[in-house]
């Protein structure tokens, strides 16, 4: 099996734990069919007293409440199009984690957006920054 080439599309970025909406946009467009790797570093804070790195807290668990189901509290993850305040459905979203590569089928284009995995009424405690890099197949 052979590797791809990855190219680096977003370097270093710094990605907020956001309060006051649910997504930050890291590229404003992107089209499948494409091969994405995102890799993340750094420590987040989903309570005042509750920090995680990228791939969130196992002691939290998992909860329906939260944007995507079955990815821990604090996790990072994925979606691309539709706007920074909305959800595109929990089958939609990409758990990402520290490392995640994953491919966007042909039928989805739009924004990448990347946020912290939590319920939405708990986004006002959040704070903290993750460093990312995002890298297409060649």
């Amino acid at each position: 099996m052979t590797q791809p080439n990855w190219n680096e599309m977003v370097t270093k970025k710094a990605v907020a734990a956001t309060t006051n909406l649910l997504w930050v946009r890291v590229s404003d467009y992107i089209r499948g069919p494409r091969k994405i790797m995102i890799k993340a570093e750094g420590t987040w804070n989903y309570d005042s007293h509750a920090a995680c790195g990228p791939d969130g807290n196992p002691g939290e668990g998992f909860n329906d409440a939260n944007l995507h189901d079955s990815a821990l509290r604090g996790c990072l993850i994925a979606k691309v199009g539709g706007s920074a305040g909305e959800t595109p459905g929990k089958g939609k979203i990409q758990a990402v984690g520290s490392f995640c590569s994953f491919e966007i089928g042909a039928d989805a284009a739009g924004a990448l957006y990347l946020a912290m995995n939590d319920a939405p009424k708990n986004f006002y405690k959040h704070s903290g920054t993750l460093t990312v890099t995002i890298s297409e197949a060649s």
